[in-house]
């Protein structure tokens, strides 16, 4: 009689309540598996989506890995990455949980200084690195009368609904990107750039024209200025159908 040598199945106990640790892809085969699986949810940002599955997962694959280089994990940077004319940028909050994290940023403070609604109000940012004394401190500002010059105060979305906030924005992307180019890899706040710099990069489309649209105006039979012949337009020809003898037919 033969022993059964199958190894018994162990189970492993489910902790409620215990912390799910994000997936981290380890190569880049992974990577695109990932960036396929979520493309096909349909659970990605608006500025990846569009376009073929492949686009997608393209757009995808390449976010992750530009979080991954300043610390962030996938779900992370598609959420924190959002893309401005073709440039990948950081939201504010992100940008600032980036600098955060890398252990570079020993204070940091926001407020707004000055009486609301004047030009000389403005939002102040004031970050100091490790390593660094009080004196090399620096202090960032943006005031009302910066955002009227560049077009932005008054402006709709959130410059309308949340101005305070959009001005703390201009401040902090100005003091983070001086003093932590290193920890963000240089890019841009998205509050930064997208109101005044966001355009139209989409190619302007050249309408169809057929040799037979000369036609629609109204007969003009005119020679084209390139001296080659006109179109002949179809024409319809009436078919009449062969006389028959009686005779035959019996």
């Amino acid at each position: 009689m033969s022993e059964n040598t199958t190894p018994p199945k162990t189970t492993v106990p489910v902790l409620v309540g215990s912390k799910v640790l994000p997936l981290v892809p380890k190569n880049l085969d992974e990577q695109k598996r990932m960036s396929a699986m979520i493309a096909l949810s349909g659970m990605a940002p608006k500025s990846y989506q569009g376009g073929t599955i492949e686009e997608r997962t393209a757009k995808i694959c390449t976010a992750i890995q530009m979080g991954a280089e300043i610390g962030l994990y996938p779900l992370q940077a598609l959420q924190s990455i959002a893309v401005v004319n073709g440039t990948p940028t950081l939201w504010g909050d992100a940008m600032l949980s980036v600098v955060r994290s890398s252990g570079l940023m020993v204070y940091f403070k926001e407020y707004i200084e000055g009486e609301w609604g004047q030009d000389s109000c403005a939002a102040v940012c004031v970050v100091r690195r490790v390593g660094e004394s009080e004196e090399e401190t620096t202090e960032e500002r943006f005031t009302i009368a910066d955002a009227k010059t560049a077009g932005l105060w008054g402006k709709g979305g959130t410059w309308k609904t949340h101005p305070k906030r959009m001005l703390k924005y201009k401040a902090r992307a100005f003091a983070l990107r001086d003093k932590f180019s290193d920890a963000i890899n240089g890019m841009h706040m998205k509050e930064e750039i997208q109101p005044e710099e966001m355009k139209n990069i989409t190619p302007p489309q050249e309408p169809t024209v057929t040799p037979f649209d000369r036609f629609k105006g109204g007969d003009d039979l005119s020679p084209p200025e390139d001296g080659t012949p006109p179109p002949v337009a179809p024409q319809e020809t009436e078919v009449t159908p062969p006389e028959t003898n009686p005779a035959q037919e019996q």
